[in-house]
């Protein structure tokens, strides 16, 4: 909305921007303060992060759409949704998909962070992708373990 509406972004761009501000670390002691070590302030900071680099991406995508392909689209006498989906949003395309690579970065980024800050809160993702050593103690098919087997 922010690219295609100038109300839109005189009235949030300037908000977004001082928010954008903010280090992206300055965010995780924040949100561990406000909403707690749980779920919701995890998904709440990485969505934060990941925001801004979408969201700049993407508007600078909307805002350099070639005005050509613009007046294709009002001689093809779309309309204004028509114009949105069959023009400015392919054409804007490649911007956002730089934007959802450079979040997946930082996406990262704060996970790890939280889980360096809080640890054990976040440690979900990170144990998916991480090797499992063998438990210390295994059992054989008859019950014993292979610490037992070997002293006898």
């Amino acid at each position: 909305m922010a690219g295609s509406s100038p109300l839109f972004r005189r009235l949030f761009d300037s908000l977004l921007q001082s928010l954008r501000s903010i280090p992206s670390l300055g965010w995780v002691p924040l949100f561990l303060f406000w909403l707690g070590i749980h779920e919701t302030s995890k998904i709440a900071l990485i969505a934060v992060g990941v925001f801004f680099p979408v969201y700049l991406n993407f508007l600078s995508g909307i805002l350099q759409v070639d005005r050509k392909l613009l007046e294709v689209g009002q001689i093809f006498k779309l309309t204004r949704t028509g114009e949105l989906r069959r023009v400015i949003l392919p054409a804007a395309l490649p911007a956002y998909l730089v934007g959802l690579r450079s979040g997946l970065g930082l996406g990262w980024m704060f996970v790890v962070a939280l889980h360096v800050r809080a640890p054990g809160a976040v440690a979900a993702p990170i144990t998916i992708f991480s090797i499992r050593s063998p438990p210390p103690y295994r059992t054989s098919c008859h019950g014993k373990t292979e610490n037992s087997i070997k002293k006898t």
